[in-house]
């Protein structure tokens, strides 16, 4: 599972009591389940004991223009907040697409200031071969997907989401010239 990968971070790169909660729950369950044979993690990079992932990656990014972010998010309100923050600052010509279980409401007296689509494979799936950025909450596949094919990444993990958290901090360390985690969006 991915998760074991979480089992190489040192406890000094995990930044909340959640963190570590969760981390040592990944240890108290790979020790359970190596008794029943090795525990492999699954990994998109070349590391000692892991499988590569099945990914479905579009070819590499070639040009940066047209700008276009993709947003991912398990929680509306992040979605929310992201709009309010381009509603306030702009989005400096850049198209972004934000996914998320159903859309957001339009604001009152005002357009959204982002594409918002409920969850849909097929657009996701045009978008995402075609974006020049991702910002998602903090899972697995999107993310390897996007630094499979060179795409910078702001990840968000879902507030007081333990194996998020750890994402994120895995992530970063083994991918940090292209993802960069934030705790939180604020406006």
């Amino acid at each position: 599972a991915a998760q074991f990968g979480h089992l190489r971070l040192e406890n000094s790169q995990l930044h909340s009591p959640i963190e570590v909660i969760t981390k040592a729950t990944m240890e108290v369950m790979a020790a359970e389940f190596v008794s029943s044979g090795p525990c492999i993690t699954i990994s998109p990079k070349d590391l000692p004991d892991s499988l590569p992932p099945i990914l479905e990656v579009p070819r590499p990014v070639e040009s940066m223009t047209p700008r276009l972010i993709l947003c991912y998010f398990l929680v509306q309100h992040d979605a929310a907040t992201l709009e309010k923050i381009l509603a306030k600052h702009g989005t400096g010509g850049v198209e972004f697409h934000c996914f998320t279980s159903k859309p957001l409401p339009e604001p009152k007296g005002r357009k959204l200031a982002l594409h918002s689509h409920a969850k849909q494979r097929a657009l996701f799936q045009e978008l995402f071969a075609k974006c020049t950025g991702v910002i998602v909450s903090t899972g697995n596949e999107t993310i390897w997907e996007a630094v499979c094919r060179g795409v910078p990444v702001l990840t968000i993990p879902t507030d007081q989401h333990g194996e998020q958290l750890l994402n994120a901090s895995t992530h970063t360390v083994n991918f940090p010239k292209l993802v960069r985690a934030r705790n939180r969006l604020r406006i």
